[in-house]
């Protein structure tokens, strides 16, 4: 199978891992105790979602063997967001299924569809070398992301709901400014000439 091919399964494993475990997270609802054929559905999504991340991660030991440049930011920071998406997805779903912690289960399991998410992003938008402000921007944001998730599913009300969500829109609009800036060229003297 050729690098590129490889570079799109490890991406495309990520993304359906993280849209089974957010389909579980917002298909669980907020009853107390699942009915047993939602208990097997979520059962099901969680188990997918989990193989599709084992997939993800054995695409990024492949890569690695072909060279770190097509791996290096999937290691460093990809894998990371893998290990915390699996503790927390399969937290929340064992939570889900047994009915404890409604709100708290949800936002882990949705927490888990963000950090895959977030690594498909560190691998797409960050890049070989990782940008170390870029991969602290991807992950400050998976973590106010579910803080926010977890705000709203809890109803903690209007200032923590407003606090998270401002501090993730600072946190996105702080990042593109500086992927802006960092990218641009500074001024030589040569080319003043």
């Amino acid at each position: 199978m050729s690098t590129a091919a490889l570079l799109l399964l490890q991406s495309a494993a990520a993304l359906a891992g993280a849209g089974l475990w957010l389909a579980a997270g917002i298909g669980a609802g907020s009853r107390t105790r699942a009915r047993r054929r939602e208990r097997i559905l979520l059962l099901a999504l969680g188990a997918g979602g989990v193989i599709a991340l084992g997939g993800s991660t054995a695409t990024t030991l492949v890569l690695a063997s072909r060279g770190w440049w097509f791996a290096g930011e999937k290691i460093l920071v990809g894998l990371p967001l893998h290990a915390a998406a699996l503790v927390a997805g399969v937290l929340g779903l064992a939570w889900l299924v047994r009915g404890r912690r409604m709100a708290l289960a949800r936002t882990l399991v949705l927490g888990g569809s963000y950090a895959m998410t977030g690594s498909v992003v560190v691998s797409w938008l960050v890049g070989y070398p990782p940008q170390p402000v870029a991969a602290v921007v991807v992950v400050a944001g998976v973590l106010l992301a579910t803080g926010l998730t977890w705000v709203l599913l809890d109803g903690r009300g209007r200032r923590a709901t407003a606090g998270f969500a401002g501090l993730l829109v600072l946190l996105l609009v702080g990042g593109v400014g500086w992927s802006w800036l960092s990218d641009t060229a500074a001024p030589r003297i040569e080319a003043a000439s």
